[in-house]
């Protein structure tokens, strides 16, 4: 049998034993328990067993007291604000690129960005006009990303945290402008 304080959390801050502390009761000269003037064992220190000491001992800040049950429970550490921001943020960034993808995968905005160049060159307004549509609707986009990562990056708790939330629906949809068109306009 060990004796242990505990923190409100229920983390041991001290164990005693009573082979080192002394017995909290020893038999008088009539054989009677009497509290034990020599113990060093605080009056505020639980009774555990020798398996829920070595289970405190060998698994240090992963066990708490359970002080209804009068059990030894695991303790399983939560993620730290960092932490919980660095995944928001790569769900964040993970549904941005998702969502303009679904209108305008990788290999379409490079192509209209080269198109762009070619556009600029033959001062072509009207396949200037279709692709600043795009790119005005991806910066729309963008401008909505990073509200929401500036919102991330500044909680200062996990409930602001949880609080920040996104819909790219919001962002608004354009009249899907094809590439195919931008190219007929740029051959005219």
């Amino acid at each position: 049998m060990k004796y242990a304080i505990f923190n409100e959390q229920g983390f041991p801050k001290a164990f005693f034993s009573p082979d080192i502390h002394g017995e909290r009761f020893i038999e008088d000269e009539n054989g009677d328990l009497v509290p034990n003037p020599d113990c060093k064992i605080p009056e505020e220190a639980i009774e555990i067993t020798d398996e829920q000491w070595f289970e405190f001992i060998n698994n240090q800040g992963r066990r708490r007291w359970n002080f209804e049950k009068k059990e030894v429970i695991e303790y399983i550490q939560p993620p730290s604000l960092d932490k919980l921001k660095q995944q928001k943020l790569r769900q964040l960034k993970q549904e941005l690129q998702n969502f303009i993808y679904s209108h305008y995968d990788q290999g379409t905005q490079a192509s209209f960005t080269a198109l762009y160049q070619i556009a600029k060159e033959q001062n072509n307004t009207n396949a200037l006009t279709q692709i600043q549509r795009v790119w005005n609707w991806i910066n729309s986009v963008l401008n909505y990303y990073y509200s929401k990562k500036d919102a991330i990056k500044n909680a200062d708790t996990q409930n602001e945290l949880d609080n920040i939330i996104w819909d790219w629906s919001t962002v608004g949809e354009i009249e899907h402008v094809e590439l195919r068109g931008v190219v007929q306009l740029l051959n005219q």
